[in-house]
């Protein structure tokens, strides 16, 4: 019962957009509207466009549009800044994951460590982590390891997933652990055993947990367009 919260979580997902926050197709014609009075080439009217997507919470929309804006400006702020991206050493940059590893780093579990460092060792990139013989091991073991914890959020990997979880380390390595054996036994049911080459494409499921329903009543809320 403790997880039931979450549970309600995924139930709520399912429930078309148009029933809490009225129907969006209005806003999307108009959007469409606007869009066909502005030049491809005008980066200050695709900008302003992506304002009016953000205060209509049509963030997929909004965010395409500062992409634009990126093509024709590279180093406009407000489109940079809309995407999140981080402004060091007089260059942005997509992220601060890009940022280090523009600086010839590479992300372990815990710490970013020069590139240099797995010369010479047998390390792994999975789910953008490179780990070590054993630590590959315990994921095919069934084992969640803990790879980044911040103030309120803690990420883990396991063989299959990477879960972003804003509840406590505990309760995200149980549900953690349970979301890997519950694929395991699909993939056992339905004969698509995991390809255990090391050569082979590894693919990243992505699993966010979050605290409450009202933060996801939140994220729903400030996102409109896509869950319609």
């Amino acid at each position: 019962m403790k997880y039931l919260p979450l549970l309600l979580i995924v139930f709520i997902s399912f429930i078309r957009p148009s029933i809490l926050y009225g129907n969006t197709q209005l806003i999307r014609a108009e959007l469409r509207k606007k869009m066909a009075k502005i030049s491809p080439n005008d980066a200050k009217g695709l900008f302003d466009l992506a304002r009016w997507c953000h205060d209509k919470k049509f963030q997929r929309s909004e965010k395409k549009l500062y992409a634009k804006v990126l093509q024709l400006n590279p180093n406009h702020r407000g489109a940079n800044l809309g995407l999140g991206h981080i402004f060091k050493e007089n260059k942005w940059f997509s992220s601060q994951n890009a940022y280090m590893i523009a600086k010839n780093n590479i992300k372990r579990l815990n710490k970013w460590v020069p590139a240099s460092t797995k010369e010479n060792k047998n390390w792994e990139l999975w789910h953008g982590y490179w780990l070590t013989v054993s630590e590959v091991e315990q994921l095919h073991a069934g084992k969640a390891l803990l790879a980044h914890s911040s103030t309120g959020t803690t990420e883990f990997l396991t063989r299959e997933y990477l879960i972003k979880s804003d509840i406590s380390k505990t309760k995200t390595r149980t549900m953690a652990n349970l979301i890997e054996q519950a694929i395991r036994i699909w993939r056992k049911d339905s004969n698509l055993p995991y390809p255990l080459d090391k050569n082979s494409q590894k693919v990243t499921l992505k699993i966010r947990i979050l605290k409450s329903y009202s933060a996801f009543k939140k994220m729903k809320e400030n996102n409109i367009e896509s869950y319609s």
